[in-house]
């Protein structure tokens, strides 16, 4: 599974066609091509993959060339009796099954839950931001996203609603930049139940935190 608008890696295989063998040191021949729900193909941005081993490669596509919940993907080479596969895959919502934070783009993911209240704004709530060694990771200017998803086993994940710092859900300040805060209206906090959230640094695809996020019911009015 792939996560939708997310940059990520796409993998291809290459073979000689007269062996049968994978095809190393291919990459500056080949290019691929990406579809969104059955369009028409475009060139991947990414003009050349990146060769993983064993005829194995990876392109890097961006948030926009995943933007769609069935992709396909394929790949050709101008050497002579090279041929190359790729792939296709439905998107998810934004979930990984372990911590892909680094110390150098992301630092130590923040695992918390936190508690909305229905009908009633959504935070603020302060994620700071550090590496490993507790030190602080300037994050200003980046591009922050805070999907809430419902994720049952063995089903994929649905993304119920997003807040981006695009559109000034998200904020980031302190003196080190590391300083994050997410807060909206009540239009989010409308269906009560328990789901889960990942605070996301888009722009070096890795998360900051993650964690459940519970919406209580509204109190009934007093008498």
């Amino acid at each position: 599974m792939l996560y939708k608008k997310r940059p990520q890696k796409v993998p291809v295989y290459a073979w000689d066609k007269t062996t049968g063998d994978p095809k190393t040191g291919d990459a500056a021949n080949i290019t691929g091509l990406i579809s969104q729900d059955g369009g028409a193909p475009a060139a991947i941005a990414d003009t050349n993959p990146t060769e993983i081993g064993g005829g194995c490669y990876v392109f890097d596509v961006t948030a926009d060339e995943t933007d769609g919940d069935l992709l396909v993907w394929y790949a050709s080479s101008t050497s002579e009796d090279i041929a190359v596969e790729g792939g296709a895959a439905f998107t998810g919502g934004s979930i990984v099954s372990a911590p892909i934070a680094s110390t150098v783009s992301a630092g130590a993911v923040i695992t918390e839950d936190i508690v909305a209240y229905q009908h009633a704004a959504f935070g603020p709530y302060d994620f700071t931001i550090k590496d490993n060694d507790e030190n602080p990771i300037d994050v200003s200017g980046k591009d922050l996203a805070l999907t809430v998803f419902a994720k049952q086993p063995n089903t994929p994940a649905v993304t119920l609603w997003e807040l981006t710092s695009t559109a000034g859900d998200i904020t980031v300040s302190g003196v080190d930049g590391n300083l994050v805060t997410v807060s909206a209206d009540d239009t989010n906090t409308e269906k009560a139940g328990t789901w889960l959230y990942d605070l996301w640094n888009v722009t070096d695809d890795c998360i900051l935190a993650t964690g459940g996020l519970t919406i209580e019911r509204a109190a009934p009015p007093s008498a």
